[in-house]
């Protein structure tokens, strides 16, 4: 899992997206 950043903010993301999509809010 990497910490992603979007306009959303913060989050835990698979560094593989989208391929693996499993998201987690940081």
């Amino acid at each position: 899992m990497d910490r992603r950043r979007s306009r959303h903010g913060e989050f835990w993301g698979c560094s593989t997206f989208p391929r693996c999509r499993g998201t987690r809010p940081a």
